[in-house]
């Protein structure tokens, strides 16, 4: 689903459930009943309109990724992918390149622009590998996706921080 159909649905979902619908009704159990469905449908919004949060979600539905807080429910927890040498590399790679760059600089630009491309390749991967049943491949496109994020976000917060 693209961009601009999730945001399209979540518009429509949320006229017929935002509370501001049923104030005139004056019956607390229904404005109560909205603000909850109203909530939820927010969460779900959130969660996929992030390739991270997206990403793990789709994991839980296929049965393929445990939350830690998960296990503390009783739910079985899976068997470990571990997290590849070359990620983590990658990840402190990217925390230096992060620091050294300066705002208002064509260097952080160039960052910004090379992060938001490799969320957008590490999507395409993750969501092959998920079709094609590749559980481990999957996972660790996840993995690469959340540090990819963080990494993106830290920079777009850096850009604004002068």
């Amino acid at each position: 689903m693209s961009e601009d159909e999730l945001e399209g649905r979540y518009k429509a979902v949320m006229r017929c459930t935002h509370p501001d619908q049923f104030y005139a009704s004056n019956d607390e159990e229904v404005i109560d009943m909205s603000c909850s469905n109203s909530a939820c449908v927010t969460v779900a919004h959130d969660t996929l309109a992030h390739p991270d949060t997206r990403a793990y979600h789709l994991l839980k539905l296929k049965g393929w990724w445990t939350d830690p807080e998960d296990k503390e429910k009783g739910e079985e927890e899976q068997e470990t992918v571990p997290t590849p040498p070359a990620l983590l590399m990658m990840s402190m790679e990217l925390r230096e390149a992060i620091e050294r760059a300066k705002p208002g600089t064509p260097g952080l630009v160039k960052l910004e622009d090379t992060l938001r491309q490799d969320v957008e390749d590490t999507g395409k991967r993750f969501n092959r590998a998920l079709s094609e049943g590749d559980r481990t491949g999957a996972v660790q496109e996840a993995m690469r996706l959340r540090y990819l994020v963080r990494a993106l976000d830290e920079v777009v917060e850096k850009k604004f921080s002068w």
